[in-house]
């Protein structure tokens, strides 16, 4: 995949140069129209040489189409740039593993049940190899799709979606660097959705009719004037009538307006992205549903609408240009009206909008994943109780480095696994759990084929001690393990667990293990334990019909460890970390 990201660089590099230069060649028109016309309104109004009028209208016309063009350029410039970006990105990742993603560190929670265990979120996590979402909403939806499996169905419909958008390249890596152009943010999504939700200043029955009658006064006035009708000390009493009317609605203007000028031109990108989802041909049937939604509506239209809206309430700020507008028209009591009629007819909208939004960044996400790792299976997703990979391996593990294995978890064969240090047993349980997250998720899985039923996920790993609740790293995994049986109690999950009760002594903590192993194994649930005790093992020979060994092995080769990665039946004989201190002269 690298060659094809850094040709896809390479040709959108040399369309960017072709663009600058296309953007300084208008930039000189733009100057030597804006100098004609300067000397034409001269020649106009200063010589008194009205001939020249035509000529000013024209010059006048072929400068604002210019100033169009030139704006049009420079938007594809950025985008343009924006694509070159993304490409240079993917193949520095794919080549170096170089991760310029958000880690979505926020996300990390050590309560959960397995995205802490996991590094589902944090640096080298996951989400950052997963995360190409350019909105705040499109990163919450991406961490809610990994923190929580979906239901069967909806795993198939996504898995349909994101094989599609797998294939469509070229429109998601538009659609990603038209989501670039944005600075969004929580603080701007929110403030948003919080004046969807806020009440309505609602402008009285009498304001809005005399936002129609005055203006028409002064235009009736004005004319009047210009013909000689009338004097021109009428215009006057009308303008202070204007501006009256327009601060009667002052404290309504004020409380209707977002406070922000980046937010509106935000809800402007939200627009532009949700046209985007709207006029693609899409044939999945998840991706259908969400763009029957926003068609509705014209949901693009309608935030592009609104974005100018609040724009133009904004310029209540700009003091004379705003004295003129409401002295004359009442300009911003009817800005008003309009973005009041908006929101009544869609703020009810506007959330599920923007989740839309949201889902299709966190699908893109998955899509891209699924395109730089065409060799990864598809699960199949089966009602019996059982997870079953072939050829499995940690999907953020380079696939120089990976060392794939068979597994198969039933309630029959609740797995004991024993190996020396740095044999790879916690990097095995890591890729049982994190391809689990993957299929939950709806996403291909990092396996030659693999065959899953969709239980719950429950893991203790990796727990940590409180300075500040004064918890103990021995208490707080009992409290994981309790809550581990607790959810047993509920229904069948899927158990992994690495090395439990490490804060205790040995006879303690063997005695303890064996517990809990006993405790799992009295209800159909499917999983695996890592443990160093051998001791423990032998509880396979007492339940031979619930508990198998597997192991991971060292070898000493010419004086040497040396790890194969490879999981094997039975117990585990040869150990490390005596050989490993002797080597360094610590014994």
């Amino acid at each position: 995949m690298t060659p094809y990201y850094d040709s896809l660089t390479e040709q959108y590099l040399s369309e960017c140069t072709q663009l600058k230069r296309s953007y300084n060649t208008y930039s000189f028109y733009r100057l030597l129209l804006a100098l004609a016309i300067l000397v034409c309104l001269y020649l106009v109004v200063v010589s008194g040489q009205w001939m020249y009028l035509p000529v000013f209208a024209v010059l006048f016309i072929l400068f604002v189409g210019c100033v169009k063009k030139h704006s049009a350029i420079l938007r594809k410039k950025k985008l343009t740039e924006n694509l070159a970006t993304i490409n240079r990105e993917e193949a520095r990742f794919l080549a170096f593993r170089e991760t310029p993603f958000d880690a979505g560190t926020r996300y990390a929670d050590s309560a959960h049940f397995y995205t802490y265990d996991l590094d589902i979120f944090g640096k080298d996590s996951l989400f950052q190899h997963l995360n190409r979402t350019a909105t705040y909403i499109g990163e919450v939806k991406l961490a809610e799709s990994l923190q929580a499996p979906f239901a069967q169905e909806e795993v198939l419909h996504r898995q349909e979606a994101i094989r599609e958008l797998s294939a469509r390249t070229e429109w998601r890596q538009g659609f990603a660097a038209r989501g670039r152009l944005m600075k969004d943010s929580e603080t701007g999504y929110q403030k948003l959705l919080d004046w969807s939700e806020s009440r309505e200043n609602a402008v009285g029955k009498a304001a809005t009719f005399l936002a129609f009658l005055l203006p028409a006064l002064w235009i009736a006035v004005m004319a009047a004037c210009l013909l000689g009708w009338i004097s021109w000390k009428w215009i006057l009493p009308l303008v202070t009538a204007n501006l009256a009317l327009t601060g009667t609605q002052l404290s309504k203007i004020k409380g209707e307006r977002i406070d922000a000028r980046n937010v509106a031109e935000t809800i402007g990108h939200y627009g532009v992205l949700l046209k985007e989802i709207e006029k693609e041909p899409f044939s999945s049937v998840h991706l259908k549903r969400m763009q029957e939604v926003l068609q509705q509506k014209s949901a693009g239209n309608e935030l592009s609408r609104l974005s100018r809206l609040f724009l133009k309430l904004e310029g209540i700020n700009f003091g004379l240009g705003a004295l003129v507008l409401n002295g004359t028209l009442v300009y911003h009591v009817h800005v008003l009206n309009s973005l009041l009629r908006w929101k009544r007819a869609h703020a009810g909208d506007l959330r599920r909008w923007l989740e839309i939004l949201g889902e299709t960044e966190a699908l893109n996400s998955y899509a891209n994943f699924a395109f730089n790792n065409p060799a990864y299976a598809w699960p199949v997703l089966t009602s019996a109780m059982e997870i079953e990979f072939e050829d499995m391996g940690h999907p953020l593990i380079p696939e120089s480095l990976r060392v794939n294995n068979r597994v198969v978890l039933r309630p029959d064969n609740f797995m004991i696994l024993t190996g020396s240090n740095m044999s790879g047993k916690s990097t095995f349980l890591r890729a049982i759990g994190v391809n689990r997250v993957l299929a939950g998720a709806g996403a291909p899985v990092c396996a030659g084929t693999a065959r899953i039923h969709l239980l719950p996920l429950l893991v203790s790993m990796r727990q940590s001690d409180s300075l500040s609740s004064g918890e103990s790293y021995f208490f707080a995994e009992v409290k994981r393990l309790k809550a581990i049986m607790d959810q047993l109690e509920r229904q069948p999950c899927l158990v992994l667990l690495d090395e439990i009760l490490r804060g205790t002594n040995s006879d303690d903590k063997q005695a303890g293990t064996i517990g809990v192993i006993r405790k799992i194994i009295s209800r159909p649930v499917p999983g695996a334990i890592a443990t160093h005790d051998l001791s423990v093992c032998r509880l396979a020979d007492e339940y031979p019909d619930r508990l198998e060994n597997k192991n991971f092995e060292v070898e000493m080769i010419n004086g040497e460890l040396a790890f194969d990665y490879k999981l094997r039946d039975g117990v585990c004989r040869n150990k490390s970390a005596t050989f490993l201190m002797k080597k360094m002269g610590i014994i």
